[in-house]
């Protein structure tokens, strides 16, 4: 997974906006062995990741809409992932209502986590019942909507992604593909989406940065 990510550094701008970019990431949710595909940049979104910014992006694709955003840390990749499990954290973004972890399981190699998070949406109650397959000596965790009363998506997939970039950094992934079940205007989803995944990456980032030492 590091060799795909960094391989991908050094790809066109425009090779992230591949139509079958969705399709790995659903396969990835469907089978949380398979690596799912590595986020792409260009050399002025490297510039970016390199001056401390988050890297957002907003993806149409053939009926999927995707949100991606990149940043450079200088945590360990154990203080990301322990941030990234920090859920009750996630109340800090002003979109989400509450989150909690419901249980966690070993299966194998791999961390089965269901986890619940309530999200605020214009008018609608969105309750998200999410689990998540925790692997972090492969460097992702992928992660599903699990179907349950109250939840006004169709589905949710996505998944974190931990790797070196360079002596002095790790490069923090996260993308999401989400189908809602009612409408709503494409450009309410790019508000919500731009104000909510950007701080949730960055305060990722950031807040495991602080984190003690163990």
């Amino acid at each position: 997974m590091t060799t795909l990510l960094l391989l991908a550094l050094c790809l066109p701008a425009d090779a992230g906006k591949d139509p079958n970019l969705h399709k790995g990431l659903h396969a990835a949710a469907e089978d949380p062995d398979k690596p799912p595909p590595p986020l792409l940049f260009g050399e002025e979104e490297k510039k970016r990741l390199e001056a401390g910014e988050v890297v957002f992006d907003f993806v149409h694709i053939k009926g999927h809409e995707l949100a991606t955003a990149a940043i450079l840390s200088r945590a360990s990749p154990q203080a990301l992932w322990d941030q990234i499990l920090d859920i009750e954290e996630y109340e800090r973004i002003s979109l989400v209502e509450s989150a909690t972890i419901d249980s966690r399981v070993m299966e194998g190699p791999k961390e089965v986590i269901d986890g619940t998070l309530n999200a605020k949406l214009p008018g609608i109650p969105a309750v998200m019942p999410l689990r998540a397959y925790y692997q972090p000596d492969l460097g992702y965790m992928p992660y599903h909507l699990v179907s349950g009363k109250g939840s006004p998506f169709r589905h949710v997939v996505g998944y974190w992604s931990v790797a070196p970039f360079d002596k002095d950094h790790v490069l923090v992934l996260l993308m999401m593909d989400a189908q809602l079940d009612v409408p709503l205007p494409p450009a309410t989803k790019e508000e919500l989406c731009g104000q909510a995944v950007p701080m949730l990456i960055e305060a990722v980032a950031r807040d495991a940065e602080r984190r003690p030492a163990p």
